[in-house]
């Protein structure tokens, strides 16, 4: 609001206050009426200081109300940048099938209604302020033409009260149509209360959106919080839970060792059973060619076929857990194909983690120093780059 109109209020009602007008000299007949102007120019200087104080006090209010709405602006903008990068965050994670119905996404969607309904509130807020700075600056323009009205109102009155003391009158035709006492006191009384009332609105509503853009900030800022503890917690559950797959991991390539090293053994076994058993049958076979009563199942021929009998039992033994242990080292080597595979997604399911939590509280006001628009706009277009 200009001040310009203000210092010649303040200029005008200086004037009009300090007419001193000598009713000592003036005839007895125009004295009473010169009296009666003199209160009247009182009565009129007292409503336009009056005027003043109320032009004044709008004046003051449509600045406060302009001040507001810029920084209602601001925040709605700050809003809405912030709701890309939420929507953002919400639909990061919806590409990813196996994380659709976990709490950080649930936290997320929440935070995203919240904001989504801020923005709402900010709106209506604008709006609501807009109406009544349009009504300030109605009955600012009404109380400074007012004001204007009684300054040459204090004018011609004095003009009259000179006039009279120079027992002459002026000879001008009413502009208008009069009106009675009354009908003008009334009118002074609703401008002056409709002002008041305004200015009691006004203040009320500043109150309310403060109050409520106060009550806004901290749910939001206690949902970032849930969030941010929410994405902690994931991450360390997933960290956790790499672990623990590392360690299985582990376990099963520690028994891959141990059953390589039984089935090395157990082959060992195998080839040093078949060596005895080729050696027995040559013995057997030159034993076999002893003639005449020679031939005969002696000692010597009864050991050598009991040992053929016992190498071809544990042959058919070793064969067996061969057999058991290669298909034991099988699915040892299936699961251990599985761990790596979930290690290795759950390692880049961690990455994507890191990085949206990074992201998220670089982005989140109050978590890193104070965040400008810029800032804000940079990280919302590099959010995919970075993620991906």
């Amino acid at each position: 609001m200009d001040s310009a109109p203000l210092m010649k209020i303040s200029d005008g009602i200086a004037c009009s206050l300090n007419v001193n007008v000598d009713l000592s000299s003036l005839p007895t007949d125009v004295r009473g009426t010169s009296r009666h102007l003199a209160t009247r120019h009182h009565e009129l200087g007292k409503w336009q200081l009056l005027t003043a104080l109320s032009i004044s006090r709008v004046g003051g209010e449509v600045v406060e109300l302009e001040q507001l709405k810029r920084n209602i602006e601001n925040k709605l903008e700050e809003r809405q940048a912030y709701a890309k990068f939420i929507s953002e965050c919400v639909k990061f994670k919806e590409d990813f099938d196996q994380f659709v119905r976990e709490d950080v996404y649930a936290e997320l969607k929440k935070e995203q209604h919240l904001t989504n309904e801020i923005i709402s509130h900010l709106r209506n807020h604008i709006v609501l302020l807009q109406v009544q700075l349009d009504s300030l600056r109605e009955i600012y323009k009404h109380l400074y033409t007012d004001f204007q009205d009684k300054s040459e109102a204090i004018k011609l009155i004095a003009s009259c009260v000179t006039h009279s003391n120079l027992q002459e009158s002026p000879q001008t035709e009413p502009k208008q149509q009069h009106i009675s006492y009354d009908q003008w006191k009334s009118e002074c009384n609703k401008l002056q209360n409709t002002c008041d009332n305004l200015l009691k609105r006004s203040t009320n509503l500043r109150g309310n959106v403060q109050f409520t853009w106060r009550n806004l900030k901290n749910a939001c800022h206690l949902q970032q919080l849930k969030t941010s503890k929410v994405m902690r917690k994931q991450i360390h559950d997933m960290r956790k839970n790499e672990e623990e797959m590392w360690w299985k991991l582990q376990e099963a390539q520690y028994e891959m060792d141990d059953l390589t090293k039984m089935s090395q053994k157990v082959s060992a076994q195998m080839r040093k059973c078949k060596e005895r058993a080729s050696q027995n049958a040559n013995n057997l076979n030159v034993l076999n060619q002893r003639q005449g009563h020679e031939l005969c199942k002696d000692q010597a021929h009864n050991s050598l076929a009991l040992q053929m009998y016992d190498l071809t039992l544990i042959e058919v033994r070793t064969e067996r857990m061969n057999r058991q242990v290669q298909t034991k080292m099988e699915a040892v080597r299936r699961r251990i194909l599985v761990l790596q595979r979930e290690l290795e997604a759950q390692r880049k399911a961690l990455q994507t983690e890191l990085k949206c939590e990074d992201l998220y509280q670089s982005v989140v006001p109050g978590n890193k120093g104070k965040q400008t628009k810029l800032s804000l706009k940079r990280t919302e277009c590099t959010f995919r780059s970075r993620c991906d």
